[in-house]
């Protein structure tokens, strides 16, 4: 019945807030929730989804999702809580992000099992549901959870989850080049920490969370496969290319200096293709 599943995502959601990092998540530019750590490092800036159609993919997430409609240079993109959601174009028969080291992206919404119907009647694929979370595909093959968040004007990106064979390495290689405020403990959604034998920890950049777990299955590449990068932006941008290059991290573009965007794209762990800048877009 609609009055119990409206219940039970009440109880849910109040015992969600108690996640690390969720009042930061559910607060989006509310500076009064923000944990202090050092985010001098770099910031968390855009997600680059690759799909056929970008003005449909960006009207669709918008429809669903919420947010501002824009153009970020030529993309078409979603300003979501002060984070870009930008859209590029890729072969029709590229595939989609499932077997990438990208798992998914999840978002909070303030009822789940709502958004996801939503979500099913408008060309999405209903994937796994847990007591509190739905997985799905969108119409583009990207895979998308909704876990419950807040009431509030928008719903926010939550995390990013990686996979990798080698996860404490990995997560250690974000936490040395990127920064971010870790946390090692399994969060369920009842607000109590416990253990998941495939969770190795996650680190939070500014509202949004990147989650690292254990996966010894082989890794397509991620271009044009759904998620086509993720982005982060330096205040030392130099400095950053110099540590990058004393790690013999692969240049997957070198550095443009000198113009309006000064930027490089690089390889992370397990494949995961990063656009580092400095300053914002």
């Amino acid at each position: 019945m609609r009055w119990y599943r409206c219940w039970t995502f009440a109880v849910v959601l109040v015992a969600y807030a108690a996640l690390p990092g969720y009042a930061v998540a559910a607060a989006g530019s509310d500076t009064k929730h923000r944990a202090p750590w050092d985010d001098t490092v770099a910031s968390w800036d855009h997600l680059h989804l690759a799909t056929s159609d970008t003005k449909a993919a960006s009207e669709w997430y918008q429809r669903h999702i919420g947010g501002e409609l824009t153009k970020v240079g030529q993309f078409d993109s979603v300003i979501l809580n002060e984070r870009v959601i930008k859209f590029k174009k890729r072969p029709d028969d590229s595939g989609g992000s499932v077997g990438t080291a990208v798992a998914h992206i999840a978002f909070a919404v303030q009822d789940p099992e709502v958004t996801a119907e939503q979500m099913e009647s408008d060309g999405a694929t209903r994937g796994s549901d847990t007591r509190y979370t739905v997985k799905l595909d969108d119409p583009w093959g990207i895979r998308i959870e909704l876990v419950p968040g807040r009431p509030q004007k928008h719903p926010v990106l939550h995390h990013i989850r990686l996979v990798s064979p080698d996860p404490e390495a990995t997560l250690k290689w974000y936490q040395d080049v990127f920064g971010g405020r870790p946390h090692n403990t399994f969060p369920r959604p009842t607000g109590k920490s416990g253990k998941n034998p495939n969770f190795t920890g996650g680190l939070l950049y500014g509202d949004v969370w990147v989650y690292v777990y254990k996966s010894d299955a082989k890794r397509e590449p991620m271009a044009d496969r759904g998620v086509e990068h993720l982005g982060w932006s330096f205040t030392d941008f130099r400095k950053a290319v110099d540590k990058l290059k004393a790690m013999d991290t692969k240049f997957l573009m070198e550095p443009r200096w000198g113009g309006e965007v000064v930027n490089a794209f690089i390889e992370g762990p397990d494949g995961v293709k990063i656009e580092i800048f400095q300053g914002n877009h």
